[in-house]
């Protein structure tokens, strides 16, 4: 394979790693949003879609909380973190 071949191959899948990390992010902000008080769904709405999350969504949800509290209900908030220790992962 040639050099320019390579790179050309090289470039092409840093890119498609840049969209992918670009795509999870906004997913990652989104499904935040989803839980949060700007979003107009009910409560029972936003425990349901906390049940549905994985790890890494929940501590996207955690991250956020921990920068913007005030975003968040606290019975949210519980919900995250209970969710997260029946996860196995225990919040301090």
């Amino acid at each position: 394979m040639s050099q320019t071949r390579i790179m050309e191959t090289t470039e092409r899948d840093a890119t498609r790693a840049v969209k992918e990390v670009h795509a999870d992010a906004g997913r990652e902000r989104m499904r935040a949003y989803r839980v949060s008080k700007e979003c107009n769904d009910s409560i029972d709405e936003k425990f349901s879609m906390i049940k549905s999350y994985d790890v890494g969504d929940l501590l996207y949800v955690l991250r956020d909380i921990e920068e913007n509290p005030g975003k968040y209900d606290e019975s949210v908030i519980k919900g995250v973190v209970g969710r997260l220790y029946d996860m196995g992962i225990m919040c301090i």
